[in-house]
This record gives C-alpha cells, structure tokens and sequence, in this order.
C-alpha cells in the first residue's frame, strides 16, 4: 500500500520547466524578428557612427535579413499558438509605424522658422553619401538619404511595436523619447557631428523630435487603430490613409524645397565670399638658397588662406583647393637668376575628418597652408649666399588652382611680386 502511494505521489509531481525556456519562447516570438527589423539601425550606427564596416557592405546585411523575414513570419505563424505574438499583427504594426517615422521630422519643421534655424535634413546628406557615394550637394543624395531615414524611423518604431506586448503611452515615452533619444543625441553628438557644435537647444530638438515620434506611436495603436478606424466607412478611411501618406511624404517634399530655394542660394553665397577671402602670400623668412653644386637650387613657401568658413548648417569647414600649378621667377638688379615652378594635386583638408574628437586640431592647422616651391638656375649667377646678400632677390609669381567650396568651384590664379626678398641667413 505505501509503495503503491508512493508511486501515486511521484506521477502527480509537476512537469520541471527549464530556467532558460521564457527567454527561448521571447527570442522565438519577439527577439529574432526584433533583430531583423532593426538591421536598418544596425547598418547605421556600425557604419557611420562607429565605423566598424563600410555601410554599404552592412546594407547588404539589411537586404538579407529583408529577405529572412517573411520566411521567417510565414513559419512563425504557422507553428505559434499565442494569438498575441507580433508575427500575427506584424503587417498592421508595419503601416502604423510609417506615420511615426515621418513625425520625428515633421515636429522640427516649425522649428526651421524660428531664430535656430534646427535643419533637420542635413545628416540626409552623410546617409545617401555613403550608400551611393554621389555628391554631397546633390538632389539625388538627399532623396536617397531621407528614404534612409524613413527606413531607419521605420524600423525603430516596429521594433517598440514587437518589443512591448502593451503598446502604452507611458511605455511608447520610456522606450522612444527617453532610451531611444538619449542614445541617438549621445552617438551623434560623439560620433557624427564633425565639425558641428551640439549646444543645449540641439539634445532638446532632438527629444522633442523623439517625443512627436512616441506620441505617434502609441496614438497610431492605441486611437486610430482601435477607437477611429473601426468607426469608419469608406470615404473616412480613405481620409486616414491619405493624411498618414501626407504625413510620411512632407518630411522629404519640404526638404527637397528648402534645398532649392534656401539651402542652394545660402552654400553658394557662402561659397563665393570664401573664395574671395583666400588670399595667397609669400611666407616671410621662408628664401633658402638649397643647393649650389650643380645648379643654384632655392626654395620658398606660398601661404593659401584663411581656409576655414562655416557652411550652410553651420558646420565648420576647409575650402579645398586642387590642381594648383605654381610658375615665377627670381630676379636680382632687374636679372632673372632662376624659374620656379610647383604642382600639387591637393590641399591637406579637414573635410575628411571622420571622428569629431579629431577635427578641431586639423582644421587649426589648415587654416593656412603652405605651398612649397622650387626654383632653379644657373650656377653661375651665384656661388654662396653672401653673393646676394647686398640686394636681395625680387620674387614674381603666378599660381593657378580650383578652389572647392561646399556647393561651388572656381578656377582662380593667384599672382604676386614681392621685392628685396632676403635668403635666410643673410
């Protein structure tokens, strides 16, 4: 009788649940597809944030999970018995996330308007620059860019979706407009802002941007999904659909007018007085006279600046200069002693500064740069330096370059004439 309890007792003990098997189910209902949907995001932070991988390979990344995903949606559904997990919703999740993406940048239109002219389609440039390499002052970029960002508010607001079971506005706060946007002013201002000053009315765009996009979020699921658009007819769900397509297309339509009728005109101003500050001078002290065994040999230094300007969003930049051809002469008491000549493909520039915490010192060095020269002539003209001592050389020179401004370029020839120019040493 007791064994037979016994065996009573051990057949009724409840099935041991594992301890990782909740974490198992959450990876399989919300964890991969959440990891899926946000290879967008990955893509930029590893590529243009961090830089640990060219972002078009990381895009290639993108595609790949695009294509895993409704592979993987199609076996979820077809083996999940939760009616709640996301692979049943996803479809509706996707359409409500659209609106809110668009809404991160359609809050800070107003904001253009004001005294802080907050420019939000700026970094569209940098996104459609290295997809696509084009220029960065092109049209095509900024389109290519602003659907970039479109897919990455995409992506961030369908993750908040698979995410969270209750889709609340205190949890759409929490998760968008305090984590998500303490992380984006953090890593941008770090990691991307080069050349750009992150001043307290910037983080607070960016948290109110954050915060139209969370509201957005929880108003998509939680009143026009569930209270408005069961009520509707026809003609008042097509209203919705229209003002949700409205709402995704103003962000880009404005940006893509701005550009043309603000942004163009201001870079090509602000192009045009940089290039007509550059100036080119001979550097004072630099005369040597460098070899006078075979040939007499001089060298000197043309300084190009002042080089820095701030351009259309107030970043801080070099005005590059290419192709500089540099001709002249020497003379002493009205004789030409030798011919100078220099060619240099390109100015050193700040404009490839990739890490904000590196900018500041090059761009202080390149403020003004020098352009070495070489001169040759006949040996016999002088034998030493004291040869020349008494007068001193006269320079004349003629420098032709491109000047490259954030929108514009200029062909410009620099020329010169200095007098009684003293070696060094002399």
């Amino acid at each position: 009788m007791t064994a037979l309890l016994e065996r009573t007792e051990s057949t009724t003990e409840p099935p041991r649940i594992s301890p990782v098997a909740p974490f198992r189910q959450w990876l399989l209902e919300r964890g991969v597809l959440a990891v899926l949907v946000g290879t967008p995001i990955v893509a930029i932070i590893g590529g243009l944030f961090y830089r640990v991988m060219p972002y078009p390979f990381l895009m290639t990344a993108v595609l790949a999970a695009f294509v895993a995903m409704p592979i993987w949606t199609t076996w979820r559904r077809r083996v999940s018995t939760n009616p709640a997990e996301p692979v049943h919703h996803l479809h509706k999740y996707a359409l409500w996330a659209l609106p809110a993406a668009a809404m991160f940048s359609v809050v800070r239109i107003p904001l253009h308007f004001t005294p802080l002219q907050i420019i939000y389609w700026h970094p569209w440039y940098d996104f459609g620059n290295a997809l696509t390499n084009t220029p960065l002052d092109s049209q095509n970029t900024l389109l290519v860019g602003g659907l970039l960002n479109l897919i990455q508010g995409w992506a961030m607001g369908l993750g908040f979706y698979i995410l969270f079971k209750r889709h609340s506005l205190m949890n759409a706060l929490l998760y968008v407009a305090v984590w998500i946007s303490a992380l984006y002013s953090y890593d941008f201002a770090a990691y991307s802002r080069v050349g750009l000053q992150s001043p307290p009315y910037w983080h607070a765009s960016m948290a109110w941007a954050h915060f139209g996009m969370a509201i957005t979020l929880w108003f998509m699921a939680s009143v026009v999904a569930t209270r408005l658009w069961p009520k509707f007819r026809r003609p008042g769900r097509a209203g919705v659909i229209a003002v949700g397509v409205l709402i995704v297309l103003i962000p880009s339509v404005f940006a893509q007018w701005r550009a043309v009728t603000w942004q163009f005109p201001r870079e090509a101003a602000i192009d045009n007085a940089a290039f007509a500050r550059a100036n080119l001078s001979l550097v004072p002290g630099s005369m040597t006279l460098v070899s006078n065994t075979t040939e007499a040999r001089y060298s000197f230094a043309l300084r190009m600046g002042p080089r820095n300007y701030k351009n259309w969003f107030k970043q801080q930049r070099s005005l590059d200069a290419s192709g500089i051809e540099v001709t002249g002469q020497l003379t002493r008491n009205g004789r030409v002693i030798a011919w100078c000549n220099a060619n240099v493909a390109q100015l050193p520039s700040a404009n490839f500064v990739t890490r904000p915490e590196n900018f500041a010192p090059v761009i202080k060095a390149v403020t003004y740069t020098n352009i070495p020269v070489t001169c040759r002539g006949p040996l016999a003209t002088v034998q030493t330096t004291s040869d020349i001592s008494g007068s001193g050389l006269d320079v004349n020179w003629s420098t032709r370059m491109t000047l490259i401004g954030g929108q514009e370029v200029q062909d410009r020839t620099f020329t010169g004439h200095q007098s009684s120019v003293r070696l060094n040493g002399s």
